[in-house]
């Protein structure tokens, strides 16, 4: 944990007192991801939430301001890959929606 921790720039001090809860599987953060990760983790309290309470995406406006506010060059490339990010984070919350919705059935 505290190796992922310090790709991404913090140390097991850095949670305080969150519960640091074990990953289901281990997964690897390739350094060439490293940069679009760390903006990534900024943009986390910036999803849209739609009527229903159902998260519809990112604020593209705020990843904007975010990449000029951080002079990210490359911008295109880094938004494409927030862009991936986004949509396999969206998967994965619709799926654990369905499961929700089956197993209370």
């Amino acid at each position: 944990m505290a190796r992922m921790l310090a790709l991404v720039g913090l140390s097991p001090e850095d949670t305080g007192e969150l519960p640091v809860t074990p990953l289901a599987q281990e997964w690897h953060l390739w350094p060439c991801n490293l940069h679009a990760w760390s903006i990534w983790c900024r943009l986390q309290t910036q999803w849209r939430v739609g009527g229903m309470g159902s998260i519809t995406g990112l604020d593209y406006t705020a990843v904007w301001a975010t990449l000029e506010g951080l002079a990210v060059r490359k911008r295109r490339e880094v938004f494409g890959v927030l862009q991936e990010m986004e949509r396999a984070a969206l998967e994965v919350w619709r799926e654990r929606e369905q499961q929700q919705q089956t197993s209370s059935r």
